[in-house]
């Protein structure tokens, strides 16, 4: 499953937005590049082992994409993760621009990629908001919609 994911344009403008943030902030966007590139190798069961317990997702995405979209807890996050990423394949993600204060970081962007259980390719942006609490990840909010060429 690792081998159809290529998240580098990801981590590589994840690492470029880290390299001008204030250490909180840098930290916090690092934190995200490691779950990422954990996601990438197919190593779910590391992503957010460092998440609080009380961690929470929330995602607002086209309805084709057959995701949980809602978790509360560290273990009903794994189960959402594996199987969100499991519905999806040959993803490619780029960030657009990074938002980094405090306890907040904040990722624009667009992705490309198929929807396994109907075969048909996907084109969207996303706005992710990961919000931290005492350095571990305390919420994660993906918005999703279908990308519309300006």
């Amino acid at each position: 499953m690792a081998n159809d994911r290529d998240f580098s344009e990801l981590t590589a403008g994840l690492d470029r937005a880290a390299s001008d943030l204030a250490p909180a902030a840098r930290q916090h966007v690092r934190t995200i590049g490691d779950q990422l590139d954990a996601i990438a190798r197919g190593d779910f069961g590391s992503v957010f082992q460092d998440a609080h317990d009380d961690v929470t997702l929330e995602i607002f995405a086209p309805p084709e994409f057959p995701f949980l979209r809602t978790a509360r807890g560290a273990d009903e996050l794994n189960k959402a993760i594996v199987h969100n990423f499991g519905a999806i394949a040959d993803q490619r993600p780029t960030i657009r621009e990074t938002f980094a204060e405090g306890d907040t970081v904040i990722l624009f962007g667009t992705e490309t990629g198929k929807i396994k259980e109907t075969g048909r390719r996907y084109h969207v942006e996303f706005v992710e908001r990961f919000t931290f609490r005492d350095g571990r990840l305390a919420a994660l909010r993906i918005i999703a919609a279908h990308y519309a060429e300006p």
